[in-house]
Order: structure tokens, then sequence, then C-alpha cells
């Protein structure tokens, strides 16, 4: 398991038979947002010496997906053995990374997981970063950043016992993010005065706003009230419908 942590932290790989002008993956479910893509030719194999077209050196470990869009490549990553996490760029012809952006840093990291689980997700002109910290970060392709905000400022503690690990949605030009966690903290060392609320947020992504903020109830209890899934949309009799996993 080391080892693969290890191959994983060091390595960003594209096949080269995909044509980076290509169909872009701008978020975590893809371009369809239901893991598929119309892309043509693409290999179904790999290996550490088959189906490369270059490998981009990451500072650190992490568990997001990289996404493509016009060419670039966002990722987050740990910073080596640190509690440090960062945003980079690379570009998808020839891996060179064309910025790093330090975002956060942590000071209760998780055994089992890291701070970059959640992956990026991009309109095609800004790139929005979600932490496990709770940082939220809009950068415009040229690694400026446009706003950012704190969930856990907002809101109080992200009370999941592996980790926040859920990906930001972006769709019809709102930004969601959603919240599914216990009522009180689940590790020592985080208080709450009141008890937490899990909720749906959709947020407008040029300026970070909040749009509007869904409660969402649960009577079960502890750990049974945490959940790690991405929200989905579903377009029912025409109706946009926001689909999320939940106890």
């Amino acid at each position: 398991m080391k080892n693969f942590i290890r191959i994983c932290s060091l390595v960003l790989i594209l096949a080269p038979s995909i044509s980076v002008l290509g169909t872009d993956w701008p978020q975590w479910r893809g371009p369809f947002l239901n893991g598929s893509t119309d892309e043509q030719n693409v290999p179904d194999s790999w290996s550490e010496t088959e189906g490369m077209a270059w490998v981009g050196p990451l500072p650190g470990p992490g568990g997001a997906t990289s996404i493509i869009s016009n060419g670039r490549v966002f990722v987050s990553s740990m910073v080596g053995e640190s509690n440090d996490f960062v945003a980079l760029c690379f570009d998808a012809k020839d891996g060179k990374r064309l910025w790093e952006k330090p975002v956060g840093s942590t000071s209760r990291p998780f055994r089992n997981n890291t701070m970059v689980s959640p992956s990026p997700v991009t309109d095609g002109k800004n790139v929005f970063f979600l932490y496990g910290s709770g940082d939220l970060i809009d950068f415009d392709f040229d690694g400026n950043k446009l706003w950012s905000r704190n969930l856990t400022e907002d809101y109080g503690a992200l009370t999941i016992s592996f980790g926040y690990s859920s990906s930001p949605l972006l769709f019809r030009n709102k930004l969601y993010i959603i919240v599914i966690r216990r009522d009180s903290p689940a590790r020592s060392g985080q208080t709450n005065s009141e008890p937490l609320e899990s909720f749906l947020l959709a947020l407008n992504p040029q300026t970070g706003t909040t749009i509007w903020k869904q409660p969402r109830p649960s009577n079960t209890f502890a750990e049974s009230m945490e959940s790690y899934t991405t929200p989905i949309p579903f377009i029912n009799n025409g109706r946009v419908e926001i689909l999320n996993i939940g106890s």
C-alpha cells in the first residue's frame, strides 16, 4: 500500500491516443456527469511503460481526481509529509507544470485520508478547488485567486469520521456543495455549541456567495449520519433535481 501511494503521489498520466483537444473532463463525473465520454479510440490498458504520454511529479499524495479543460490539467495534492496542500495546473500536451498555489494547511490531519480527497471542477474559465478543511477557492486559468471561503468557518466542523471527501458539482451556473455529517463532533478537540446541520448549498460560482441552503435532517445517529458522496443532477419531467446518498 505504501508503494502504491508513493507511485500515485509522483505521477500524473495521460494516454497518448487521447487527444488533448478532444472531449474535456471538467469535473469528477466527466463531461456528461455520468462517468462517460464520447472520446474515440481510447486505450483499454496501460502500464508504467505502455500508454504513457508524459509523467509529471506531484509534491505529495492525494485522493482527488484530476480534471481536464482547454488543454490544462488541474489537480490537488498534499505537500510531502507536511499538513499543507496545494492546487496545481499542468499543460495537457507535455505535462509542464504551469502553476502551483498554496491553498491551506491543517492542524488535524486524518490518519487514513488527506485534505485533498474532493476533486476540482471547472467551467472552462475558472477552476474551483474544495478541501477537507472546508477551504473553497476559485482560480482563473492563470492561477489568480478570484474568491475564497471556508465552510467550517461558516457552518461549523465537518464532523465526518474519515475526512470530508465530497466533490463539488457545477451545473447550470450553480456550484453545489454537499455536507452530510454527524450532528456532534466526531474527533477529540472539536467543539460545537449547537447540533450541527447537514445541508446542500447552491453557490454563485462568480462570487462564491450562497444562493440557497437546504438542510438535510436525519433520525440516525453517530457515524450513520455521515456520507462521502458527490451530488449528481437529474432532470425529472423538466425539473432539475440534485441527487445524493445518505442515511
